[in-house]
């Protein structure tokens, strides 16, 4: 895993997918979408960017 590294975004296949086939973690800002894939998840779930970025400014390293 990438240690320390995360992506923030709101497409599932790109950030959320793309965040896990480096090993980094993820939030996805859902914008009030319901999460739709099976094969993969986010580490977390915010509906809109700040509640995201606080979230990870409070994430352990």
């Amino acid at each position: 895993m990438l240690s320390g590294a995360w992506v923030v975004g709101d497409s599932p296949h790109a950030d959320v997918r793309g965040a896990h086939a480096i090993g980094a973690r993820s939030v996805w800002v859902s914008g009030g979408r319901a999460w739709a894939e099976a094969a993969y998840r986010p580490t977390h779930v915010a509906e809109h960017v700040v509640p995201a970025i606080h979230h990870v400014i409070g994430a352990p390293r």
